[in-house]
């Protein structure tokens, strides 16, 4: 699909776009990426990460299974919900009430979850359906020994990250938690993925 056919097809699904025109060319490969679903995974697996993660939502473990890699990128599913991630940061969702997707200029990726850095990207949701909205990410290392991770008995030699986010336009700010491994490989993770719903957590097992 040539970029201008991709460029109208973002204006009809869209409609009035609360991201300039101007954005949209450098963020065009991360808003279609991970259409298809592969059938087939790379086992090559990065260290500490299995074929499983397991999401906690409200107190239950749900398990799913790694349907595709490409690099840092990530799609998990269990056959009713699907997840995309981008380097342990979830960034598209299928099949939840409320699905979001968050798009990243490519060149402001390497920030991400690096110490006293801000980042800037669009966010939107599917119900109620919104355009694509400012989000603005800040990051900052936090002392392990003040914090108190689930379902890790030990987390020496890991990086804690927060992560603090705001959504001006619609008032929707708060922050979320990434504990980093020494290969630089997000391991456990507190995450919100909307303003109505209950913050999850993910693992690996």
């Amino acid at each position: 699909m040539s970029f201008y056919i991709k460029l109208i097809a973002i204006v009809l699904i869209s409609g009035c776009v609360s991201i300039d025109v101007a954005d949209v060319p450098k963020n065009i490969n991360n808003l279609f990426s991970f259409e298809k679903r592969s059938s087939s995974v790379n086992k090559n697996y990065i260290s500490e990460i299995s074929s499983n993660l397991i999401v906690i939502d409200r107190k239950e473990e749900i398990k799913f299974n790694l349907i595709e890699r490409n690099d840092k990128n990530y799609i998990w599913g269990n056959g009713e919900v699907y997840f995309q991630m981008l380097n342990g940061k979830f960034v598209k969702s299928s099949g939840l009430k409320n699905d979001l997707e968050i798009i990243f200029d490519e060149k402001d990726i390497p920030m991400i979850f690096q110490n006293n850095t801000s980042v800037e990207a669009y966010i939107r949701f599917a119900n109620p359906s919104t355009n694509f909205l400012k989000i603005n990410y800040e990051y900052k290392y936090l002392d392990l020994d003040k914090v108190k991770i689930n379902n890790l008995s030990e987390v020496k030699n890991y990086i804690l990250i927060e992560e603090k986010f705001n959504v001006k336009k619609i008032r929707w700010k708060g922050s979320n938690l990434y504990l980093i491994n020494k290969d630089n490989e997000v391991i456990y993770s507190e995450q919100s993925l909307g303003p109505l719903s209950k913050k999850i957590r993910y693992f690996y097992k």
